[in-house]
């Protein structure tokens, strides 16, 4: 009989225990640590908030700092208006509703903008106006200017090139998921003869039969270089 009355009382006394950490050991957490939004990938002015370039991360209540956004909702409507580095708190103040009008710039004067696509990876860390270096794959055209393949149906490559300092114009991540996506868009902003050299020149061109303008392989391959001068 007394073993079956501890029996008993061993169990009010976990279900005390396990009703006070619900309804008690919860909201202690809760006021010890706070959602907040934090960037996943570097955001530059102008880029719009899409889908997995921003999440939730839980903070020490005392580590979060004024203004800090707490919710997801509404927030992919909006575009940043300055540099927010991955892994930064987003702030209110960071971020607007008003739709930044089209990017009509130009590139400076010797300049061409060159159009690549890169891995998430190589792109999350860049800002709009970093100097990049980039790895570029060329593959080997036929006479007609198609891709001549192997026998496995493989562009054949012909060579790497290795370009540096080049500058960051714009990025697109697009509407699809960060996490769904396998390439980003990236304009970069380079030297007409460093382009062409890299590149290759078009048909009609003097070094045309010496360095062809080719295809590329994609993703190109590129890294925050050190700053360089223009």
């Amino acid at each position: 009989m007394l073993r079956a009355v501890k029996v008993v009382v061993g169990i009010a006394l976990v279900l005390i225990i396990v009703a006070a950490i619900v309804f008690v050991g919860i909201p202690m957490v809760e006021s010890k640590y706070i959602w907040v939004v934090v960037a996943q990938v570097n955001l530059s002015p102008g880029m719009r908030v899409g889908d997995g370039l921003v999440g939730l991360r839980m903070l020490a209540a005392d580590a979060v700092p004024k203004g800090a956004l707490h919710t997801l909702e509404g927030i992919r409507e909006m575009y940043a208006l300055e540099n927010i580095t991955r892994g930064e708190v987003v702030l209110h103040s960071n971020l607007t509703t008003v739709t930044p009008p089209p990017d009509r710039s130009v590139p400076r004067q010797g300049h061409v903008l060159a159009g690549v696509v890169a891995s998430p990876a190589d792109v999350a860390g860049l800002f709009v106006g970093d100097r990049v270096d980039v790895m570029i794959v060329r593959l080997r055209v036929d006479a007609d200017g198609e891709l001549v393949k192997n026998t496995i149906g493989a562009p054949v490559k012909m060579e790497t090139r290795a370009v540096k300092g080049w500058l960051v114009h714009s990025i697109e991540y697009g509407d699809a998921p960060i996490w769904e996506t396998e390439l980003v868009s990236v304009v970069l902003e380079v030297k007409y003869d460093e382009f062409r050299a890299a590149w290759g020149y078009p048909r009609g061109h003097p070094k045309h039969a010496t360095n062809p303008d080719l295809p590329q392989l994609f993703p190109s391959r590129m890294v925050r270089s050190v700053p360089i001068s223009d």
